[in-house]
């Protein structure tokens, strides 16, 4: 059983693994983003998407990888959660996927937009985006902070 007031680097599917159902109030979390662009071993575009992005899907294929599964994180996550109640960052190519789990499962949804205040500005032709997404997807009755 994992310790409470403990910090574990550890996949978050492994790690909710020993929890019991119904046992958390609530999940805010970061997970992988799905980048889309190109691939791995052939990053499109050029300049920094050509050079640098290889060097950052390494680091991210090294530190968490690749796998990850949004439908069985809010699998996991609905059965430990006491009433559903999940803030989640994302980009958009994941947000629909959020958006679509909460309409199928008669959740409420809010989406959070955080505007950068220094954007990266357009790169080589590429407008790079300076919005962040997160959603607070929830059941009736979830609270973020009752009191």
């Amino acid at each position: 059983m994992l310790e409470l007031n403990k910090i574990y680097n550890m996949d978050c599917l492994d790690g909710m693994k020993p929890l019991l159902n119904n046992s958390v109030d609530l999940i805010l979390t970061d997970p992988p983003y799905q980048f889309g662009i190109g691939t791995m071993l052939n990053p499109v575009g050029g300049g920094f998407m050509k050079h640098q992005k290889k060097k950052y899907l390494l680091n991210i294929e090294k530190s968490f990888g690749f796998n990850y599964n949004p439908s069985l994180f809010l699998s996991e996550a609905k059965r430990v959660l006491k009433k559903f109640n999940l803030v989640i960052w994302t980009n958009k190519l994941l947000l629909k996927k959020y958006l679509t789990f909460a309409e199928e499962n008669n959740f409420y949804y809010e989406l959070l937009i955080w505007s950068k205040p220094n954007p990266v500005p357009i790169n080589n032709n590429h407008f790079l985006n300076d919005k962040e997404f997160a959603v607070n997807i929830r059941e009736r009755g979830a609270y973020f902070n009752s009191s």
